[in-house]
């Protein structure tokens, strides 16, 4: 149903990013809205570990979000590091 992420860059274009239907944001956007890819660990026995099979997968993003507490019945699939945590 959904395409299988890939930890290869090939899809990004030296411009900008592309989605997965080819199409690059403008130069002018590149610096601000595409940035380098992290790496986000995913967690032991989750859905996306039986999804991808991956330990690890790369992700574009440039914010972060804070969770303090899960609803009950929710549990973790994957964490982000922060920039500071990667040097």
């Amino acid at each position: 149903m959904f395409p299988t992420p890939s930890r290869s860059s090939s899809s990004r274009t030296a411009t900008g990013c592309s989605d997965s239907s080819g199409a690059t944001s403008s130069p002018s956007l590149a610096s601000t809205r595409c940035g380098a890819a992290r790496d986000a660990p995913i967690e032991p026995d989750g859905v996306l570990d039986a999804l991808l099979g991956e330990p690890v997968i790369d992700v574009d993003s440039l914010h972060g979000q804070v969770v303090d507490r899960l609803a009950s019945g929710l549990r973790v699939e994957a964490r982000g590091f922060r920039a500071s945590r990667l040097t």
